[in-house]
């Protein structure tokens, strides 16, 4: 994962209210899923995966039961022609490619791209650099936009930054300047070389898995199933599971592995299932839930990623 992936998520959701996302970072750690609320995951070329890769990433559907980008052309063409029902009638879309991409990204879309990377169809373009800080790091993302949305965007990213700044916790340092007609830039870095990481609290609802029934008010319900795998987008250094129908014998797994975990009755009535995923889990960060099966019903309410 991008160390400076929570800040980018955080400084594109206080800039642009109403953004719906396509992050088309997988299977490398995504940039903005799960960070940004809401948005959508896929791959830029499904072909040109492993055929294991492939036939796992293949099993995940999102929220609303579709699969990830690159699985279901007809699908994928609706989204991509910037379809509006597609995108929830979004206020605000942007597309991350996180390299070359056979996709045809919507002419009103903003970008979000590797520095000095083009609009693959050659649409012009102007670029809002984004210099962002995590620890003793710079990285760098581009945001490709309209030319005539330039100065509203960068003023929107902006003020997002000095917002930002104040309440991002220690000491940052916000920036912007305008470089030229087609060009501004946009720094938010810290002054004591510590991390924006905080916590992320995910409700079983907005939670990307491979059962075929998409999650209800209550949950996940496992009472069929007994097993579930998630796609998490990042590697948390802690992980906390809250089930409800008796955890006895439930297990995390990573890596193909199983975790050593802590089970606590939490005040909610939930059980809270706290692991540490190992070092080395896939990029994409896989975790696999599961449960013996009993007459209970048994439903996965959320999960937790903890810094």
């Amino acid at each position: 994962m991008s160390s400076a992936a929570p800040l980018l998520a955080a400084l594109l959701r206080v800039a642009l209210p109403g953004l719906r996302a396509l992050d088309l970072g997988l299977p490398a750690p995504p940039a903005l899923f799960p960070w940004l609320p809401g948005t959508v995951c896929g791959v830029p070329d499904a072909e040109a995966l492993p055929p294991a890769e492939a036939a796992l990433l293949r099993r995940f559907r999102h929220p609303d039961g579709r699969p990830l980008i690159g699985f279901d052309p007809t699908a994928d063409a609706a989204l991509l022609a910037g379809a509006p029902a597609t995108w929830d009638d979004a206020a605000e879309r942007l597309i991350r490619f996180a390299g070359a991409s056979p996709y045809r990204p919507p002419p009103d879309a903003l970008l979000l791209v590797p520095p000095d990377a083009e609009d693959a169809i050659g649409v012009p373009r102007a670029r809002i650099l984004l210099l962002l800080g995590a620890g003793d790091a710079v990285e760098r993302h581009d945001v490709l936009v309209p030319p005539p949305r330039l100065e509203a965007i960068h003023a929107a990213l902006r003020d997002a930054a000095e917002a930002l700044a104040g309440a991002a916790g220690g000491r940052w340092l916000a920036r912007a300047l305008a470089i030229s007609a087609e060009i501004a830039s946009v720094a938010l870095l810290p002054e004591e070389a510590q991390t924006f990481r905080p916590g992320l609290s995910i409700p079983a609802t907005a939670l990307v898995h491979d059962l075929p029934t998409p999650a209800g008010l209550d949950g996940l319900d496992l009472s069929d199933a007994r097993q579930v795998r998630l796609l998490l987008g990042t590697s948390p250094r802690r992980l906390r599971a809250f089930v409800r129908g008796g955890a006895s014998g439930v297990a995390l797994f990573g890596n193909g592995q199983r975790l050593p975990a802590t089970l606590a009755e939490h005040p909610s009535g939930e059980t809270c299932i706290e692991a540490e995923p190992r070092p080395g889990a896939s990029a994409a960060a896989v975790i696999g839930l599961a449960a013996p099966r009993t007459a209970a019903r048994f439903v996965l309410t959320r999960l937790e990623l903890l810094p």
